[in-house]
């Protein structure tokens, strides 16, 4: 919390100096998700939806249907926090159809994944199912398989975890584990949870105190 006052605090400085709209507002977009990461999910909100306000009083070029996209994508972020999900998967469908227009595509992965998250937290599995695939098509063509694969089978594994297909699930979380070294503190802690969490349903429970026990060491 103490590192998001500070760095709002230079990019609230930044802005102020800038006289450039459109700098102004890539910096109110960027203090929208610091908003986020802090809790202060109704300020992030707010600032989100000014700059989705702003752009559109503004002719939609490349930079602008890039700087919606993200805006869409914080909005549907905190949907997701406070589990409203089909708020959220509202906009993070208009998050991709903004970025389709912008020339860019390297986020393309990251929104078809937060859009599969949606379709599984809301029990809709083909759509799910659908969108990771489609991550995963985008991530090939990319070659940024490194950064996405991960994510992409961790969420495959779930979601066949849920549908009880235990053999599919096992694929995927084995898949995803050739990975675990590289990822971050908390997403090894998600994949231990997870992990764990397979065993159990699947009642292999001598397998599933392992994961548990490596997640709360995590922890």
């Amino acid at each position: 919390v103490q590192q998001s006052g500070l760095f709002a605090s230079i990019l609230e400085t930044a802005m102020k100096t800038t006289k450039d709209s459109l700098d102004f507002y890539k910096g109110l977009q960027t203090l929208s998700s610091i908003c986020f990461v802090g809790g202060n999910i109704d300020s992030a909100l707010l600032t989100a939806g000014q700059v989705i306000a702003f752009t559109d009083r503004q002719k939609l070029t490349e930079p602008t249907h890039l700087l919606r996209s993200l805006a869409y994508n914080s909005i549907g972020n905190c949907f997701a926090h406070i589990r409203k999900q089909d708020s959220a998967l509202y906009y993070y469908k208009k998050a991709l159809d903004s970025y389709s227009l912008s020339g860019e595509a390297k986020k393309m992965p990251d929104l078809y994944i937060n859009i599969a998250d949606m379709y599984t937290r809301k029990g809709d599995y083909a759509q799910s199912a659908l969108y990771f695939r489609k991550a995963l098509s985008v991530t090939d063509s990319l070659r940024m398989g490194e950064h996405f694969e991960f994510p992409i089978y961790v969420g495959l594994a779930q979601l066949y975890m849920e549908l009880r297909n235990f053999q599919l699930s096992d694929h995927y979380f084995s898949l995803a584990e050739k990975h675990y070294n590289e990822r971050s503190l908390s997403e090894q802690f998600f994949f231990c949870n997870s992990r764990g969490n397979f065993y159990f349903f699947a009642e292999e429970y001598a397998e599933a105190l392992p994961w548990y026990r490596k997640g709360k060491a995590l922890l």
